[in-house]
């Protein structure tokens, strides 16, 4: 093949595609949230949750006194599993989204820490079980923040996430 028949490869400056970096501690006009705005992020997803799953418990119990359930009946176990697997799906995609929509809105938002943007269910999966696994450490991996230059948690490291006041 000639020379003259390769195209070059496009300037990504000229293109409009930058690529980001964390290295300067923000991007843009976007900080690293504190120690303190990431705790109340933290309780502002459980929060959501917890609202949401009492409603749905309600409504189950109401469900089963209705039909006359037991708990013991297919039923009642049928529509606990049901409601634990779609309150951990939920919360999964909100992680993956930046965080519950009461998160979002205080503006302690999860992303990723080369583009900014949400990471996704499969991230926020990985993130989500090892903060787990933070917990079980008697809360090491969420101290860790507290000296860590990025303010990066044991799960923000697994997912290669930060988090940022918007």
């Amino acid at each position: 093949m000639n020379e003259s028949h390769n195209w070059p490869a496009p300037d990504p400056i000229q293109a409009g595609v930058t690529q980001s970096s964390w290295t300067a501690v923000d991007m843009g006009q976007q900080q690293l949230a504190s120690f303190g705005q990431r705790a109340i992020g933290r309780i502002l997803d459980s929060l959501n949750v917890f609202v949401l799953y009492l409603g749905y418990v309600m409504l189950t119990a109401l469900i089963l006194t209705g039909i006359n359930a037991g708990e013991d009946d297919a039923i009642a176990q049928t529509l606990s599993a049901l409601g634990v697997f779609s309150f951990v799906m939920l919360q999964i995609y909100w992680e993956g989204q930046g965080g519950t929509p009461f998160r979002r809105g205080y503006g302690a938002v999860i992303v990723d820490m080369n583009t900014g943007q949400p990471i996704g269910m499969p991230r926020a999966f990985l993130r989500i079980f090892v903060a787990n696994i933070s917990l079980v450490a008697f809360g090491l991996g969420f101290l860790w923040m507290l000296w860590d230059p990025k303010k990066q948690t044991w799960h923000d490291k697994a997912a290669r996430t930060l988090v940022v006041k918007r």
